[in-house]
């Protein structure tokens, strides 16, 4: 959630009011599309709201950017894409993202699994869009080749494991 409201906030900074229009009418032309991807879950007895929490917020975001003159004095539109904890799922929906002509970033995939999954199957296809691509993916040994992903993760790698790894030697472990 914090990673998509950054980003919108950060394109929102980015777009400058359009001066010869009343803001309202300033975003004009199709509109440039941020592919969001969520992952709601069927498998436990309560809902953590992360998803709606997700959608309410980027909503109000992407009106604010969009009352200021969108970004380049386009609109933007956000574009859910819920993969729910499927790897295959997040696959097709990340190759949906990279085909759409008017996309202008990707934010979300929050799993390594599913991330694993995703930079090894078309990995080559993010990286030749040179599409941004703001994950939330801590482990960075899987997308360290694509100069166009993002995370806004502390990195397991060199973040976690060098902890663990005091604390083991620490406690004799």
């Amino acid at each position: 959630g914090a990673t998509l409201l950054g980003t919108l906030l950060w394109l929102g900074v980015r777009a400058e009011p359009a001066r010869a229009v009343e803001e309202a009418a300033a975003a004009q032309g199709p509109p440039f599309k941020i592919h969001v991807f969520i992952s709601s879950r069927s498998d436990v007895c309560y809902n953590t709201g992360d998803v709606a929490a997700i959608r309410h917020l980027s909503k109000i975001e992407q009106d604010r950017i969009n009352r200021r003159g969108g970004v380049s004095g386009r609109p933007i539109e956000l574009v859910y894409h819920d993969d729910a904890r499927d790897s295959d799922k997040a696959i097709g929906n990340v190759r949906t993202a990279l085909a759409g002509p008017e996309t202008l970033a990707m934010i979300g995939l929050t799993s390594a699994t599913r991330g694993k999954a995703v930079f090894e199957t078309i990995g080559n296809e993010i990286l030749k869009s040179g599409i941004p691509f703001i994950s939330d993916v801590s482990v960075n040994n899987l997308f360290s080749a694509f100069p166009n992903v993002y995370t806004s993760r502390a990195s397991q790698d060199s973040d976690s494991v060098p902890v663990i790894q005091r604390f083991t030697q620490h406690f004799n472990f």
